[in-house]
């Protein structure tokens, strides 16, 4: 009997070992798309870092959305892949940040390259950014220490620093149906 094969004249027991030890291993994702969804798994909810301008964004991770199959994957062609993330902490230098609510990436069209190094291309990306009211009205008090930015629930209120009885402006968010000009 050859090393690796204690049961090579029982078939049967040969057979029920595998079996058991098939049982006994974790269950490992057979296909890339499995894998992918198993890492999506592990990665949804957790607290992430990544470098970015210079410096750690840190994020949890709320949402990685993406067609997983074997042939997309197999092709290297993605499709729409959407990543959510809430509480970000994005840095505007090494030792500073800004705190983000929520920040939403959808990158379409998006491709596998594997050579000379292997890298994610999307065709277009979308980036929609909630910032929380304190760190508008701190910004534009930075840039325009003349203008007072109040925050109100359908966006901002502009008003001029000197005169804040005076009418002012009000600005909002476009609508979903409102593409940017």
């Amino acid at each position: 009997m050859t090393e690796g094969r204690w049961f090579e004249g029982w078939p049967e027991i040969a057979g029920l070992a595998a079996a058991a030890g098939r049982s006994l291993l974790p269950n490992v994702p057979a296909t890339p798309a499995a894998l992918a969804r198993t890492v999506t798994e592990q990665l949804v909810g957790r607290r992430l870092t990544a470098k970015a301008n210079g410096g750690e964004a840190r994020f949890t991770l709320t949402e990685l959305d993406y067609p997983a199959d074997s042939l997309r994957l197999a092709t290297g062609r993605l499709g729409d892949v959407r990543l959510a993330a809430a509480d970000v902490e994005w840095p505007t230098s090494a030792t500073s940040t800004i705190p983000l609510r929520r920040v939403v990436l959808l990158a379409k069209e998006v491709r596998l390259r594997s050579l000379p190094t292997p890298n994610v291309v999307p065709g277009k990306v979308e980036l929609d950014i909630t910032v929380p009211g304190g760190v508008v009205r701190e910004r534009v008090a930075q840039a325009r220490p003349d203008l007072v930015a109040t925050p109100h629930d359908d966006g901002f209120q502009v008003r001029w620093a000197k005169h804040p009885g005076w009418a002012g402006s009000r600005s909002r968010p476009p609508s979903p149906a409102t593409p940017w000009c």
